[in-house]
């Protein structure tokens, strides 16, 4: 491998890693701020059966009857959040995996201490949805 080709390969090491930091410093901001949080399910349900009942005027009749369909969609939908959620995880996992292949033993400190940082913001904002 020729000068050039390991400055240029050290050159995307760098912008893969700042990428990652970057990433994960927006989603830790937005985890922190309840305006960016997924709704919970009670929330979304709540919202869905009021704005059906006020855009369509709907009946007290009709709202009885749709409510268990508003209330499955929301399961529904909150499970499929849960598994994006994971996929995501995994694949963050796995790219810090890769990347510490390529670090020093500082680095991979750091690293292993910025991965803990983000699953403890994770375990805290979901703990309050095991509840439900």
């Amino acid at each position: 491998m020729n000068s050039r080709s390991r400055w240029l390969t050290a050159a995307a090491l760098v912008v893969i890693f700042l990428a990652g930091a970057v990433t994960g410093w927006l989603v830790g901001l937005s985890m922190r701020h309840p305006h960016f949080r997924p709704p919970r399910r009670d929330d979304m349900v709540a919202q869905m059966r009021a704005r059906l009942a006020r855009d369509l005027s709907l009946t007290p009749q009709q709202s009885e009857k749709i409510d268990p369909l508003i209330t499955q969609s929301a399961q529904e939908l909150d499970r499929i959040r849960r598994e994006s959620d994971e996929r995501v995880v995994k694949i963050m996992e796995e790219m810090h995996a890769k990347l510490a292949g390529e670090l020093t033993p500082e680095q991979v400190t750091k690293l292993a201490a910025m991965n803990e940082r983000r699953r403890a913001i994770m375990r805290e904002h979901r703990e309050p949805r095991d509840g439900r």
